[in-house]
């Protein structure tokens, strides 16, 4: 959830496209990848400004690289992603460079969407407990209230670089956004009949079994919506430092001995989609020789 409001306030390099996934201008206009996959240029975009008004700039870009890898900063979950990345190299006022250590597919997906952080608020690590509450960015929200353990309010950034790309208006059009910190699964239904809460993603159980009655499909609605390259799985990972699970033929024993289509039929009402191996379906990547085998005992 905190990647969720922090993606109406910080952003990357580059954009995804919502429908289409691929990569276009963000912070960055330009972008070249050298013929060798080793080298990644960025060209940053001018006359943009933190939400405190001062100008966004390549020191920015370079510090937000190098702070993931200062112990100061406890960044111990971003690390694996940018582990492939040796090191950024300022090329001029607006331009970087990303060297890799070897060439490999991620590189290039893992830079073009590293969020840039302002050097002149965070540059300082003994200060991040005082900064805690404090998110500045470029993005198209501000950061206007955190009431802890209840809302979350942002504001619509009036002067964000986007309000002028026609493609970005109709992304962010809401003059504020209001986030409720909600527990319970019941509570959160029953918001949602009342008129308190405009949205909210349900569970698989809620969806079939807790949104019934005559409120439903009249002044409060559940959709149905399928991802075509869905992302994201849930697995259960075996701890190798324990005896039991060094051995191969252990592990693909227990893997076998979980019925997978019974859990999804359960807990999911059918909703998920069995995998066979850690690459999505709809993945590129995907080995196609390996077929879906369930223990249906």
């Amino acid at each position: 959830y905190a990647t969720a409001v922090q993606g109406y306030i910080l952003e990357g390099l580059l954009s995804r496209d919502p429908e289409t996934y691929e990569w276009s201008e963000g912070l960055a206009t330009k972008w070249d990848v050298s013929e060798d996959k080793l080298n990644f240029t960025f060209t940053l975009r001018q006359g943009v400004k933190w939400h405190d008004g001062k100008p966004l700039t390549i020191e920015d870009v370079k510090f937000s690289f190098d702070a993931i890898f200062d112990p100061k900063y406890n960044t111990a979950h971003m690390k694996p992603y940018f582990e492939g990345i040796k090191e950024a190299k300022i090329l001029g006022k607006d331009k970087i460079v990303f060297i890799a250590k070897e060439a490999r597919y991620q590189n290039f997906n893992v830079i073009a969407g590293l969020t840039v952080l302002p050097k002149h608020i965070y540059k300082n690590p003994k200060k991040m407990k005082k900064l805690n509450r404090k998110l500045v960015g470029t993005g198209p929200y501000t950061l206007s209230k955190y009431q802890r353990g209840k809302r979350i309010v942002l504001k619509k950034n009036k002067k964000w670089w986007g309000n002028s790309v026609e493609s970005m208006k109709s992304e962010y059009n809401f003059n504020s956004i209001v986030m409720r910190f909600v527990k319970e699964e019941n509570i959160t239904i029953e918001l949602l009949k009342k008129g308190k809460l405009d949205y909210d993603g349900l569970s698989s159980e809620a969806f079939v079994k807790k949104t019934s009655g005559k409120q439903w499909g009249k002044s409060v609605f559940k959709v149905k919506t399928e991802n075509k390259g869905p992302k994201g799985y849930s697995f259960i990972a075996w701890n190798l430092t324990k005896p039991l699970f060094k051995e191969k033929v252990v592990r693909r024993a227990l893997a076998m001995l979980i019925n997978r289509p019974l859990m999804n039929e359960k807990f999911n009402y059918n909703l998920s989609e069995l995998v066979a191996g850690p690459a999505y379906p709809s993945s590129y990547y995907r080995l196609k020789r390996l077929k879906r085998k369930f223990n249906r005992a």
